[in-house]
């Protein structure tokens, strides 16, 4: 008998060190770094994430270094890469990432910047929900939300745009209620050098002066909180100093996105259907650029977290547990099929029940006290706030659909300049915060029930569940490789990842054997790109034509369409995708997008299925104009002779992926 009670005192002893604050602490920072350490360990061997990032942003760092800086010298232009490149369009000298680049070689500086953004999140996200006033006898669920935000896959390219909202959320509410410290002057100060403000922090911003004027109405002091909003909006527009001297300094300058179109496709009842669509699609699933991962796990807590309050009612109906279990089944089973196998429709019973019980708890709340329909202070504790934050991420996708799909918002951005220059359906960068936090309050309220439940039943459940929903959640990101390779993978799937390497992608060794050929040719060679994206060039110390830029002139974009006008012409597709956006100034290839289904096309290896010849129609004489000496190809192009190109010569290595055609323009 004592050695029995022995051992159940053991394990309590154990049971409640693991729960401690420390534990909890020490094995939160384990797995985060066990989620860092890998790209570490491979090197240049970890898949790094390409769309957005080693196609564009990896050569615009590596272009800034080596053409020079320019410390606050504006005006200036950068050589190789189109021609006359404005210094400008480049990244700021005021960014973290940039002095990282500075600091480290490429890949260093990818590396070390991917573990910034994931240990800031978590210390971010741990902030906000210890200093918002939960209560604080969990210490399980501040540890593991906390976690479950941070290994996120946030954009490498944005800094801390996503990652670092909670800390700027942490602070505007410090302000508000006038408790703000030094770290709360810190946050403002700093954290608009390592963020976004157009991309992201624009819209925070936007919400924030709402709840300034909110409080103004209620009568609430505003003063500190609009000082703390004035403080941290003005350091992030002069970060953009540079993009403003741009925009509105040269007189002579006009952007490629002067010209910028959005489609007005159908009629108003055919644009709904697909704004609709559109919406419910983001609102379940997310979105790549910044993704929550709220799908699954996130959503089931949100679900279980919405039933206690229906139990809590005691409602008749309620009261027959098999109805409850046999409900609970038919949603879970669902889910797990759209999770394991793919199967679509197997998300929607989870979601369409989320809002079916949201809008009933609401319609029931609103009913009750008519004259303040959105007081939800009579529901049990954190029930009213995640209501709260569903309705407000609904809202955020509801939006999103409209400004992106709907009719009327296309026809207003394209008569209203403000409107198509800036994307104000971006509100959804602030939508991983929020399902981090209602994953944290579902949680809080699955405890909640249990431990003031009259059943030992509900108290074990409710730890089970709990417990199961962290370890899913973040046993899910550690494993997260999206087959579509729009997102960073980290933890385990960068280990078991079977996507394209640094190295890989770059292949520095067999484009310096390019680079030297080229050199043999032409003393100033300028290349252009087929069927691979030209960062590739560019990051090899070759001049390219042809690049992904964010802003560049008009006049240029119109020069290079000469070279590239006959292929766009049998492609409507490529052709709007060019004149209508054309921040990819590509020399597209109508073939290679069909085969590749599109932005693929740029991605054609040695491997590749579609990797077989083609035909491709170039003005080669407007290409020699500006500068052209050299076309490089990831495919045959079996009408070069056409084309006044000399047959290819051919370049490829063991190491790498590619197998390069070399054109000299004849």
């Amino acid at each position: 008998m004592q050695q029995e009670e022995w051992r159940i005192g053991l394990i309590m002893s154990i049971v409640r060190i693991i729960q401690s604050e420390r534990a909890l602490r020490l094995f939160s920072w384990l797995i985060l770094a066990m989620y860092i350490v890998p790209i570490f360990i491979l090197g240049e061997d970890s898949p790094v994430l390409i769309h957005d990032n080693l196609d564009g942003s990896q050569v615009w760092y590596t272009l800034l270094i080596e053409s020079g800086v320019d410390w606050f010298s504006f005006g200036g232009v950068s050589n190789g890469v189109m021609l006359d490149y404005p210094r400008d369009a480049l990244p700021s000298e005021l960014s973290v990432i940039t002095i990282l680049f500075l600091l480290f070689a490429p890949f260093n500086a990818q590396a070390i910047n991917f573990s910034l953004i994931h240990i800031f999140a978590f210390l971010g996200m741990r902030r906000l929900l210890m200093n918002s006033g939960f209560s604080k006898d969990q210490p399980i669920i501040y540890y593991g939300a906390a976690l479950a935000f941070a290994l996120i896959p946030f954009a490498p390219n944005g800094g801390l745009t996503v990652a670092g909202m909670p800390f700027a959320v942490s602070a505007f509410i410090s302000f508000r209620e006038e408790r703000q410290s030094m770290n709360d002057w810190l946050i403002l100060i700093l954290l608009p050098f390592y963020s976004s403000f157009i991309i992201g922090f624009l819209f925070l911003y936007i919400v924030a002066f709402g709840v300034i004027l909110v409080d103004k109405f209620r009568k609430r002091p505003v003063y500190w909180p609009s000082i703390a909003l004035g403080t941290i909006s003005v350091i992030h527009l002069f970060t953009m100093i540079r993009l403003f001297y741009l925009v509105y300094g040269p007189a002579d300058f006009v952007g490629n996105r002067s010209e910028r179109l959005f489609h007005v496709d159908g009629s108003l009842t055919s644009s709904f259907i697909a704004t609709l669509d559109f919406a419910g699609r983001h609102f379940f699933l997310g979105y790549y650029h910044a993704p929550s991962e709220h799908t699954v796990f996130i959503g089931i807590a949100i679900f279980f977290a919405l039933q206690t309050i229906i139990l809590q009612r005691k409602t008749p109906i309620i009261q027959k547990s098999s109805m409850i279990i046999a409900f609970n089944a038919i949603i879970i089973t669902a889910t797990s099929l759209w999770f394991v196998f793919g199967w679509g429709p197997g998300i929607y019973p989870l979601w369409v029940s989320i809002l079916g019980i949201s809008c009933a708890i609401a319609y029931s709340e609103i009913s009750q006290n008519p004259r303040s329909p959105f007081d939800f202070s009579k529901l049990a504790p954190n029930s009213g706030l995640l209501l709260s934050l569903i309705s407000s991420s609904f809202i955020i996708s509801t939006w999103y659909g409209f400004w992106g799909k709907f009719s009327l918002f296309q026809s207003a951005k394209n008569s209203v300049s403000i409107l198509g220059a800036i994307d104000f359906g971006r509100f959804f960068f602030l939508q991983p915060m929020i399902w981090s936090v209602a994953f944290f309050v579902s949680l809080r309220m699955i405890l909640d029930f249990g431990k003031h439940s009259e059943n030992d039943l509900h108290l074990k459940l409710s730890n089970i569940i709990v417990g199961l929903l962290l370890v899913s959640q973040i046993s899910h990101l550690m494993t997260l490789d999206d087959e579509n390779d729009l997102l960073q993978p980290g933890g385990i799937a960068i280990l078991v990842s079977d996507d394209m390497s640094f190295a890989e992608f770059f292949s520095e060794d067999l484009f310096s054997e390019i680079e030297s050929h080229l050199s043999t040719e032409e003393t100033n060679p300028k290349v252009v790109s087929v069927g691979i994206h030209p960062s590739i060039a560019s990051y090899n110390g070759i001049w390219s034509l042809d690049q992904y830029a964010l802003m560049y002139s008009i006049d240029y974009k119109h020069q290079f369409r000469q070279i590239i006008s006959d292929e766009l012409n049998k492609n409507e597709e490529i052709e709007k995708y060019f004149d209508e956006w054309g921040n990819r100034c590509y020399v597209f290839s109508s073939e290679l997008w069909s085969r590749n289904y599109g932005r693929d096309s740029m991605m054609n290896t040695k491997f590749s299925e579609s990797n077989f010849p083609i035909e491709i129609s170039l003005n080669t004489t407007a290409l020699s104009g500006m500068g052209g000496t050299h076309i490089l190809s990831a495919v045959e192009i079996a009408n070069y002779d056409e084309l006044g190109l000399s047959p290819a010569k051919v370049f490829e290595s063991n190491d790498s992926p590619w197998k390069i055609h070399v054109y000299h323009v004849e």
